[in-house]
């Protein structure tokens, strides 16, 4: 006895796998004076910093998003006795940073 494919009786089993993968680009700043090494108190001890237009260039944001970010406490921002404004290197690439 034969089954018919198009027996109502028939079960299949059907296993659907997926992978998530995440990926980011690394952009180099076109004109980015080197980093400077400042104390920063959300990670905890010092860090490689750039300038805010270096971060937002790395980041391909506008200065508004950058301040957003900053607000929003996911990327740190720096200022020296001196009154220069740094952002945490650390802070922007935290997948990089265990």
């Amino acid at each position: 006895m034969s089954q018919d494919p198009d027996d109502s009786s028939v079960r299949r089993r059907v296993t659907v796998t997926t992978v998530r993968r995440r990926s980011f680009a690394v952009v180099a700043p076109r004109q980015v004076s080197p980093s400077v090494r400042v104390p920063c108190r959300a990670c905890g001890g010092e860090v490689d910093a750039v300038t805010p237009d270096a971060a937002s260039e790395i980041l391909r944001a506008d200065a508004f998003r950058l301040e957003r970010l900053i607000a929003a406490g996911l990327v740190h921002g720096i200022a020296t006795a001196s009154g220069a404004v740094w952002i945490c290197l650390t802070s922007l690439f935290p997948e990089a940073n265990p």
